[in-house]
């Protein structure tokens, strides 16, 4: 998605040219800034959002290995399967 952003912001930038937005002073330069500001933006939010896909998979792989403990021990320890007993017999 920011790819296709960056794409689109190129494409803009190139059909401003086109309409002769160049022509009027600081018009390019102001198109060119705003272009580079966008970009920069994407680029931190690409490094924020791979962050947080590093974070997801160590949560994932910390749950998965808590799950497998958890029935590695049940199997070791069959009375932890069985329902308390409410102490009437």
């Amino acid at each position: 998605h920011v790819q296709h952003f960056a794409e689109a912001c190129g494409q803009l930038e190139t059909l401003l040219l086109c309409l002769g937005a160049a022509e009027k002073p600081g018009v390019l330069q102001q198109l060119q800034q705003e272009v580079e500001q966008l970009e920069a933006e994407l680029q931190g939010k690409e490094v924020l959002l791979q962050k947080c896909h590093t974070r997801l998979a160590a949560w994932q792989k910390t749950c998965s290995d808590l799950k497998a403990a958890h029935q590695n021990n049940l199997f070791r320890f069959p009375s932890l399967q069985e329902p308390p007993s409410n102490g009437c017999h």
